[in-house]
């Protein structure tokens, strides 16, 4: 006999208790928590067959009981509350498989609903529903309008149709009632495939469904018990309304689709984790909005020191970075662009914001506690004064756009960046266009290591780096996607080419780092 764990609510099939996963049943209309799943005469019933089954080891079985009756009952809505504060308080720490008989699947799916709309992962791992009217039952639709019209003559029918009205749960069932309209509406924004992007990612879920219907049920028709699911998540068996949840035996086709199904929830993942996963994957697909540059083209040189006739900051602390020819496709959103020094995150972060056309920033942190400090204050003194600023941090600076040379409209600089603004003709908003530049710039010259960022999403790049010295090591980011690896060459140990045919996500990277060699020499 199963134990009680809440007087007259939930029991325990199993014993001892096994933690982890469970398989928690809930009865329909007028059911129990005995006679919904056995049938008269039989010698056991379908929790005893799931907590004996030596397959399923691994499920503790509960049942939940809840009022239904033909005369008082509470609205589903609230057997679906009621149903959540006994996961909470009694099931804490399980993972749950749903197994629901009729109306006991439309408690199920309100109890996941409230919870998602309250931006809490649900514990499920999956939901079986054996004939779930989840469009509703046309009986009691047209037995009420049969009733109603019926009742001029006969008063006492009219009486049966104010009833189906008046109760609670049956006016519920109905085909088209306000409760299954809302229930549907939530249930395709919050779970049907993993739910809307609409929606939160903490307010909907991913959970597997599977329907059961019988071929001989008169009350639940074969397309209210399926509803939006189709034929990979749908198995009829041959059995009436009320049949369907009384297995015989092990060997009884309605215990092996549950059987089956739980098998398939065991590998599921935890709840939580998927919802991780679907944050992630949102953040992914929000890309879609962002900025899209196509064949990248790009070479790098980095010389370690900066000669006597050039205007760069002139200090033996600093060599040189340059852009030799960058290019790629994007369209022309807006008519400013931005070339930006940046010195330090924060300032990095602030400029990406500007609709660069690029963004060549330094950073202190790998440097040696020695060279910190003057390597601060030299790029802090020449930022004072927007020409000054451009005189020591760019040479040579040159911008195509769609073969026009572009001229700059405004220099500016502050705490720890220096940005030069250029304006694109009106005739090219809404263009996509070739965007082409050019300069030199400093970089620490003890700083042997530079990570070359995708600006944007990408779609193929093409990308050479050559170094002063010999190349140490090379390393690409997960963030390539497309292949499983970009194509990499080492030339003369001082060239690394980088070429990826597919899509990259934005920050992107390949980190090099070389050894350098003899000084002052130029690569």
């Amino acid at each position: 006999m199963p134990e009680a764990v809440t007087q007259d609510v939930l029991w325990r099939w199993t014993d001892p208790p096994r933690r982890g996963k469970a398989v928690l049943l809930v009865h329909g209309f007028r059911g129990d928590h005995l006679d919904t799943w056995r049938d008269k005469g039989a010698t056991t019933s379908f929790p005893e067959l799931l907590a004996q089954d030596p397959a399923l080891a691994d499920f503790d079985v509960f049942v939940f009981r809840y009022k239904t009756s033909f005369f008082s009952s509470p609205r589903i809505d609230n057997v679906a509350r009621q149903l959540g504060d006994e996961i909470r308080n009694s099931l804490g720490g399980y993972n749950l498989v749903l197994v629901a008989h009729s109306m006991g699947g439309l408690v199920c799916m309100q109890y996941i609903l409230h919870q998602l709309q309250q931006q809490v992962c649900p514990p499920v791992l999956g939901l079986l529903l054996f004939g779930t009217p989840t469009t509703g039952v046309e009986a009691i639709k047209a037995a009420r309008m049969i009733f109603s019209v019926a009742g001029f003559k006969i008063p006492g029918l009219g009486l049966l149709a104010k009833y189906l009205s008046w109760h609670r749960q049956l006016a519920d069932l109905e085909s088209a009632s306000d409760f299954l309209d809302r229930l549907h509406g939530e249930w395709a924004l919050r779970v049907v495939n993993g739910g809307s992007p609409r929606a939160p990612a903490n307010g909907r879920a991913w959970i597997p469904v599977r329907v059961v219907t019988g071929n001989d049920d008169w009350v639940v028709s074969e397309q209210a018990g399926k509803g939006v699911y189709g034929e990979i998540d749908w198995t009829p068996v041959q059995y009436d309304h009320r049949g369907l949840v009384k297995p015989a035996s092990r060997n009884d086709p309605r215990y092996q689709r549950a059987a089956e199904f739980l098998a398939q929830c065991r590998s599921s993942k935890p709840p939580e984790l998927l919802r991780q996963l679907r944050q992630f994957s949102d953040e992914i697909w929000g890309l879609r909005d962002c900025v899209l540059v196509r064949n990248w083209e790009c070479e790098l040189h980095f010389h370690e020191s900066i000669g006597p006739d050039s205007t760069l900051l002139p200090s033996p602390a600093f060599g040189i970075f340059e852009v030799k020819r960058c290019q790629y496709w994007r369209v022309v959103s807006e008519r400013r662009f931005v070339l930006a020094m940046a010195y330090g995150r924060i300032a990095e972060e602030e400029m990406w914001k500007r609709n660069p056309l690029w963004v060549h920033a330094i950073y202190s942190d790998a440097l040696a506690e020695d060279e910190r400090g003057p390597v601060s204050e030299a790029i802090r003194n020449n930022l004072s004064d927007p020409e000054l600023a451009w005189a020591r941090f760019f040479e040579g600076a040159w911008i195509k756009v769609a073969g026009q040379d572009l001229a700059q409209i405004q220099r500016e600089c502050g705490d720890g960046y220096a940005v030069s603004t250029y304006e694109v003709p009106e005739s090219l908003l809404g263009s996509e266009v070739v965007f082409e530049f050019g300069f030199k710039s400093i970089r620490p010259a003890s700083l042997n290591a530079f990570a070359v960022k995708s600006p944007y999403l990408t779609l193929g790049a093409d990308i050479q780096i050559v170094v002063h010295g010999e190349l140490e090591f090379l390393v690409a980011t997960p963030y390539f996607v497309g292949g499983p690896r970009p194509q990499i060459q080492v030339e003369e140990k001082r060239k690394v080419k980088i070429r990826a045919a597919d899509l990259m996500l934005p920050l992107s990277s390949a980190q090099v780092r070389w050894r350098h060699t003899q000084k002052g020499s130029q690569p």
